[in-house]
């Protein structure tokens, strides 16, 4: 058989188009391995026709049609959308059932690229879909280049040597290699013979020639020749373990020093030139050093600033060979492998400042006064093991972290903080990014992480036109639109409520104080926004005495909104404000209507529970006092009157108060993370709460006497969290989902505790509504529409038809 190579782009797509169009041969395994080769050699029309083929997409071997849809990219070959969908989504995808990869590829299609306005139909036997996404792109990736089977550890930027940068990585097998970052072409790999992952790259550019600095984690220093990949001296051995950062720097005199520090606690200064050492070792810390930087002191000669596990921050004068200042101790870290990062950069007054991370925050020191770092950076949620600086065009300094969360963040560390979203990547921890110039002088970041992948990221993502686009802590500088209502991708809350012809809308809010309402036939842009001074904490429906719905909006000032959102002449600008007489923020709502058509609103304000006819919302009709956090709130319309529970966050109670009196009526000790109530299906009212080890509890709202246990727990105790539950109408039975933390959803039957389908995706985790025949879940990208097949197998006998 002719190898593949050897056939033209015409003949292995007419390969593509054959095999293509007899569905037996798509099971075959060499089918199901190699067509995706044949498509990326037959170029964009290859593409196009498995894209255009729903059976291929989900028959295919995922890691292999993601493999060579990422060739074709690095190539710049034009992808069809869904081929975007199974390079970011082929982890989770080769692992689900085939009835699953649509709504899979679907969702990682949108949270790749941003905006779905309509998903197209699934193809048969899909248990579920995605109807319609509106989500920031999880990343603005200009290329990527797997490592293969070994991860990289370390990075470093070769500057000066070529017509534009390279980067060299450190691999966890002890081998270097030059990469250029425009395609991933190797241009040279060396086993160094570090026994074990190289932890340090570092690179000294002068005229002469680059020198590269390995550390590796024998505790060997090494120096090499940055275009010959040859060794320039035999291993600088001195450490008694393993060496974690390493870095160069020049004296006043013009000598250059190279810095080594590591497990031993010991700072090592070496001449590049001889390989030897040049002066004693620097001793001082009492643990293993995590990080070393360095600033110009006052007479602009450098200064060593060093951070480790004995928890102190040191300063040290190179020439001399001594501890200058010791900043403020932290606590000693109680985990020796716990990783620092460290930068230095110029402040807004032109004095240098350091930033040091030891764990999910970022510190920015003046490494000269001792004392409380200036500020903290906060957003990461987990460990920052790199951190790099460059000059926007502008002239602003920036900083990339980036760590355990698999997140890529940018700072302007003079004061103002993360700048705009995260940068995601393939949600597991990254090692170690680095800024660098491309051919054309635009600043580029490469990634590497635990996945095995170098990523080059494209910070414009959240440098727009030289313009800021902060998060919600600071005051935004692009204005929402119809388009881009939510411009930071989070939607914190949703609901939906009936409008003209009695089709159901949804809204939804995010942190700065943004309303968008969306028509149920157009979700690719809201329909207009309604605009709150602040922060929009809850969203809640309420309808009024003339059967008009309104939303309610608690925001940050402590003033709740009224809107009448389809008053088309005044629907942007709130007709009421809610006084809550406390000046504190609203921080829950909760509004119902019972079937004589009363309805009611309840605002939890942090001090007390204030309540509401909707006949009267100038005067709360009773206030209870309730100091301790609450988590959510429902009412009941129980035989003998109507109930308000409230859940408390600290000691795990349910509590139920009689209306309009306000008085204490029962309590369960629930210990949950989330509640809500539906009507079973006899039309008794239930109450459902998900316990805090994982478990659906039902329980009967109407027991005039404390309840101590549930009417049923349904499910195992687990430890996965669940981030929110719902009810859900579909046909004629009434599901309670549930969002777990583990990235998937659960539909349960809360009648016997009959799970009816389970979504296998990674799925926003802020909230879910019932919408339009779907569901839509909210969180920290934006909103996807989630519908169900029903005529699916797994679906017909528990769904019933579609109403």
């Amino acid at each position: 058989m002719t190898e593949g190579p050897q056939r033209t782009a015409d003949e292995h797509l007419r390969i593509v188009r054959a095999l293509l169009a007899q569905e037996r041969l798509l099971h075959s395994p060499y089918v199901r391995q190699h067509l995706a080769r044949h498509a990326a050699l037959a170029g964009p029309d290859g593409w196009a026709a498995i894209a255009a083929d729903g059976r291929a997409l989900t028959v295919l071997d995922q890691m292999s049609l993601a493999a060579g849809a990422t060739t074709s990219a690095f190539h710049g070959t034009a992808l069809p959308a869904e081929l975007w969908g199974v390079i970011f989504g082929a982890d989770r995808l080769q692992r689900v059932a085939p009835a699953d990869r649509t709504g899979v590829r679907q969702l990682a299609t949108a949270m790749a690229l941003g905006q779905v306005e309509h998903a197209t139909p699934p193809e048969a036997g899909a248990a579920w879909s995605v109807r319609a996404a509106h989500v920031t792109p999880r990343i603005r990736l200009v290329r990527q280049f797997a490592a293969g089977v070994i991860r990289t550890r370390s990075l470093a930027v070769l500057s000066g040597q070529y017509d534009h940068d390279m980067v060299l990585a450190g691999d966890e097998d002890g081998v270097l290699r030059l990469l250029d970052p425009d395609d991933g072409t190797e241009l040279w790999r060396v086993d160094t013979g570090h026994r074990g992952e190289i932890r340090s790259v570092s690179v000294l550019s002068r005229p002469g020639g680059a020198l590269v600095a390995t550390g590796g984690a024998d505790g060997q220093v090494m120096l090499w020749d940055a275009v010959t990949a040859s060794r320039i001296h035999p291993p600088l051995l001195g450490h008694a373990k393993g060496v974690n950062t390493t870095m160069f720097l020049r004296l006043p005199t013009g000598a250059d020093r190279l810095v080594s520090a590591g497990y031993d606690g010991v700072v090592r200064l070496w001449d590049p030139d001889t390989g030897r050492l040049a002066g004693p070792a620097l001793h001082g810390h009492h643990r293993w050093l995590g990080a070393v930087t360095a600033i110009a002191s006052d007479s602009g000669a450098p200064m060593l600033i060093t951070a480790g596990g004995d928890g102190t921050i040191r300063s040290w004068d190179p020439s001399e060979h001594r501890e200058t200042l010791t900043l403020q101790p932290h606590i000693p870290s109680l985990f020796p492998l716990e990783r620092w990062a460290a930068v230095s950069f110029t402040g807004g007054d032109g004095q240098p400042l350091t930033a040091i991370s030891h764990n999910a925050d970022i510190e920015i020191w003046d490494p000269r006064a001792p004392g409380k770092p200036i500020r903290a950076l906060v957003g990461h949620t987990g460990n920052v093991y790199s951190m790099d600086v460059w000059t926007a065009p502008d002239g602003t300094v920036l900083i990339v972290s980036t760590g355990f969360d698999s997140t890529v963040r940018i700072w302007d560390p003079n004061g103002v903080g993360q700048v705009g979203q995260p940068l995601y990547g393939s949600g597991q921890p990254v090692h170690a990014v680095r800024a660098f110039a491309d051919g054309n002088g635009r600043t580029l970041l490469v990634a590497a992480g635990e996945d095995r992948t170098v990523r080059v990221l494209d910070p414009a993502m959240v440098l727009v036109d030289n313009d800021r686009i902060f998060d919600e802590r600071t005051q935004p500088i692009r204005a929402a639109t119809l388009h881009n209502p939510h411009p930071y991708g989070v939607v914190h809350h949703s609901v939906t409520f009936t409008g003209p012809g009695g089709r159901t809308w949804l809204a939804t809010s995010c942190g700065m104080g943004n309303i968008a309402v969306w028509h149920p036939d157009r979700p690719n842009a809201a329909e207009y926004l309604l605009q709150a001074p602040a922060p929009v904490n809850n969203l809640a429906v309420l309808p009024d005495s003339g059967g008009m719905r309104l939303l309610v909006g608690s925001s940050q000032d402590g003033e709740p909104r009224v809107w009448h959102p389809h008053r088309r002449w005044r629907r942007t600008a709130p007709v009421k404000l809610l006084r809550s007489s406390l000046g504190e923020p609203v921080r829950l709502l909760q509004t119902y209507q019972n079937p004589s058509g009363q309805a009611w609103l309840a605002a939890w304000t942090g001090e007390r529970i204030l309540v509401w006819l909707a006949a009267d919302l100038d005067h709360p009709v009773c206030a209870i006092d309730e100091q301790r956090p609450v988590r959510s709130m429902a009412f009941i319309d129980a035989e003998d009157g109507l109930l308000l529970t409230a859940y408390r966050v600290d000691d795990g109670v349910l509590t139920a108060w009689r209306l309009p009196a306000g008085e204490p009526w029962w309590e369960a000790p629930a210990k949950s993370s989330s509640v809500v109530t539906f009507r079973a299906g006899n039309g008794t009212i239930r109450i459902a709460t998900v316990n805090h080890d994982g478990r659906v509890c039902i329980w009967d709202p109407r027991s005039a006497e404390t309840m101590s246990r549930p009417l049923h727990a349904w499910g195992a105790a687990t430890d996965d969290w669940v981030s929110c539950l719902c009810q859900w109408r579909v046909g004629d039975r009434t599901w309670l989902v549930v969002a777990r933390g583990q990235g998937h959803i659960e539909l349960l039957d809360p009648a016997d505790g009959t799970i009816g389908l389970v979504i296998p995706a990674e799925l926003p985790d802020e909230g879910a509504v019932a919408w339009n025949g779907g569901l839509v879940l909210t969180g920290m990208q934006g909103w996807v529409l989630i519908e169900l097949a029903v005529g699916h197998g797994r679906l017909a006998a528990v769904c019933g038809e579609v109403k």
